[in-house]
């Protein structure tokens, strides 16, 4: 199964979601959102459909705004909520304080170069991952900074 993460473009031809892309031009966290809330309850062949998209049983697209994101499936929508801000500060707060461990122990700080790719590659190819924002839709940090930390951590596990 392959994900489609829906562009800012697909959101805008939504007939739900014309009047917000007027309005906002291709913003995809208000396009995202407007989708997320116009979807989240239907089938993913009422999307597919709305887009003019080929759509089957093994067909997975992605919606991201500023809300959070919804996965449509054939069998059921998953929708995951945006960290909050104080989620997201306890975040960075934990990986601040388990790097100055590190530093303060004479551990390295950073990963190697191959290993910050291999874990921006994973993240990347999260359908969490917000690609516009260079976010972790899961966590909210900062994919590039994090995945550089020899201390963080993938809160979905999918880091090697």
């Amino acid at each position: 199964m392959m994900a489609h993460s829906l562009s800012s473009e697909e959101l805008a031809r939504l007939p739900a979601c014309a009047a917000i892309a007027a309005a906002k031009g291709l913003d995809e966290r208000y396009l995202g959102d407007c989708a997320i809330r116009a979807f989240q309850g239907r089938h993913i062949v009422d999307i597919c459909e709305a887009l003019g998209l080929a759509c089957d049983i093994s067909t997975e697209l992605v919606i991201q705004g500023g809300i959070g994101t919804l996965i449509m499936r054939w069998g059921g929508n998953q929708r995951t909520l945006a960290p909050s801000l104080l989620q997201q500060a306890a975040g960075a707060i934990a990986t601040a304080a388990a790097t100055a461990g590190r530093a303060l122990t004479g551990r390295p700080v950073t990963v190697d170069a191959e290993t910050r790719d291999r874990r921006l590659a994973a993240c990347q190819a999260c359908p969490l991952w917000r690609a516009a924002e260079d976010r972790c839709g899961a966590c909210g940090c900062i994919t590039r900074a994090k995945a550089a930390l020899a201390a963080s951590r993938c809160p979905e596990g999918r880091w090697p």
